[in-house]
Formats: C-alpha cells, structure tokens, sequence
C-alpha cells in the first residue's frame, strides 16, 4: 500500500497562518484608505459625541470623541444655556479622535446640567447630568475598597465551595441535581441582568466603535476561550478522595479561581467610557454563560433522576436572585 508523503510541518502553519495576515493586511487597507468615503462621506455636523464627563469642585471635565467620518473642530461650550470659557487638549479631531474639554463652572450637587458643545460649522452635542455629584477618584483607598468587595463576591465564596466539597460528595444523587440545578437558575438572572446592562451601555457608545458588536465580540471570545480551559480541565486526572488538598494548595485554589473577581473589580471601577464598559459586559457575559453551560454538561452527565427536581431547582435559584435584587434595589 503506497503511504503518501507527510507535509511539512512548515507548509501546514503557512496555511493557517497565511489566510489571517492576508485578511490583517486588507482590514489595515481598508482602514487607510477608506474606500466608502469614496462614494459619499457622511457629514461630521453632529458628530461629536460625549463620552464620560467628570466633576470636581468648580470643575466640569468632558471627554468627547469624534463619531464622525471628517473632522470637526469644538468652537464653543454651553453650560445650562449659558456660553463659557473652555480649554481643550485638541479643538480639532479627526476620525475617532478624542478630548478632554475643561470648563470652569460653579456647578451645585444635586442640581442638574446641560452641557452643550457646538463645532465650527454650527452643529450641537448635548449632554445631561440628572444630578450633579462629585466624581469619586481613583485612589489607594478606593482600590481598597473594590478589592475588599472583590474578596467578598469572590474570594469567599470560592473558598466556601472548596470547603463544602468533601461535604457535597456525599450529598445524594436528587439533591445533587437540585443543586446544579439552583446554581444555573442564580447565574442565568446574572446573564440577563450583564447582557441588559451591557446592551445599555452598548447604545451609549458612539456609533463608530459599534459598541453592541463590541459586546458581542468580548462575549463570544471570553466563552471560546473557557470552553477551551475547561475542556483542558475535564482531562486533568482528579482524585476520587473525599478530603481536602493541602492548605497551600486549597490557599492556591482560592486564589486563582476567587482572585480574578479582584481584578474585575479594579476593571469595573477604571470603565471610564461606556465602550469600555460594554466591551467588559460582554466579557462578564461571555465568563458567567460559559459558567452555566459548564453546570449544564455536569447536570446532563448525572444520572437521570426527576425532571421535577431540576426545574424546582432551576426555579428557586432564579427566584431566589430576585428577591436578592429586590431587597438590594
């Protein structure tokens, strides 16, 4: 029987990797060269969109970024009808171009705001702060205090897990499935609140950066991705020992698994645009939706039992989660 050659190593990475930097190097071309501009450019009148506007005492920040396809220069800022002197990093933007505009104002908490920036050629952003308060900074004391909530919504509860599994190995097969089951009912309220959240701030994001592909770009990527680690993690051999690990490794658990809830809290507080903030949804959207189907492939891979206990189980969590949010409006 006549085998046939083996192909390079060299030839099957040239395949892969050819097709991504031809495709690299035409989104680079279309960039550059704007080929639809050809056909008729969109107006930069009304192009300037507001992206985050900070207090501080006397002060009114504004960061504004250029939405349009031409550029656009800031001529004038509006404070509740009324023109002021303003100082900009940059008048003139180009395409997605950004800067921050100071004004000087005795602006009052609680009081609302309506901010107005005009262009050169005429054209108004508005923007209105419900109630003006002051921005709190990010600091040594504020990193704290999100680290402490990062400890508390997930280093904790990680290690309270890890300590109940001895526990949970001896729980019978129904409330087993009861308890997936609730688990998934908590975390699906979780994807319908990130995914409403993000969807929200998704719309708030200059039209440019699209910001719901955005979201949906960091929620695809972020399940991939952890769809891919725990099919990693399912072929790691695990003992069939009920006791613990060590306390170094148990310490080591937490950490990495509990940890990263720190980090995403740190995250969550710098969001300082809302196309920062949907790209993040999309990643906690993307991490709690992998979570739940991870719950789903051990609940279907348990032995079958009573389809009225999965939904009892899936209902309680899900009410259970309402009420949470209920009591925490």
């Amino acid at each position: 029987m006549k085998v046939a050659p083996r192909r390079p190593a060299y030839l099957t990475r040239l395949a892969v990797a050819g097709p991504l930097v031809l495709a690299a190097f035409l989104l680079v071309v279309l960039v550059r060269a704007d080929p639809v501009s050809r056909f008729g450019a969109t107006s930069s009148e009304g192009a300037l969109s507001f992206e985050r506007v900070t207090l501080a005492p006397g002060v009114i920040r504004v960061q504004m970024r250029n939405d349009g396809t031409a550029p656009v220069t800031i001529a004038q800022v509006s404070v509740n009808a009324a023109f002021w002197r303003f100082t900009a990093a940059r008048h003139t933007l180009g395409r997605l171009g950004t800067t921050t505009v100071t004004v000087h104002y005795p602006w009052e908490v609680d009081r609302p705001l309506h901010l107005a920036v005009l262009t050169s050629s005429g054209a108004s952003s508005e923007h209105d702060v419900a109630a003006a308060a002051l921005t709190p900074a990010l600091g040594g004391r504020s990193l704290g205090d999100y680290a402490w909530l990062g400890v508390i919504l997930g280093v904790i509860p990680v290690g309270l897990g890890l300590l109940l599994l001895p526990a949970l190995r001896r729980v019978p097969p129904d409330w087993m499935r009861f308890l997936l089951a609730l688990g998934i009912g908590l975390l699906a309220v979780v994807v319908v609140e990130t995914v409403r959240e993000g969807l929200d701030q998704a719309h708030q994001a200059p039209a440019a950066l699209h910001g719901v592909e955005l979201f949906v770009v960091g929620l695809m990527v972020v399940t991939a991705a952890m769809a891919w680690l725990g099919r990693l993690v399912r072929q790691v051999p695990v003992g069939a020992s009920a006791a613990l690990p060590p306390v170094r490794h148990l310490a080591a658990l937490i950490l990495v698994a509990g940890g990263p809830a720190v980090l995403g809290a740190w995250a969550g507080a710098s969001m300082a645009t809302p196309t920062a903030a949907a790209l993040a949804f999309g990643v906690a959207t993307g991490a709690v939706a992998a979570v739940v189907w991870g719950v789903g492939h051990t609940l279907v891979g348990q032995e079958r039992g009573s389809p009225a206990t999965v939904a009892a189980g899936f209902v309680v969590g899900v009410v259970a989660m309402y009420a949470v949010a209920v009591l925490a409006a």
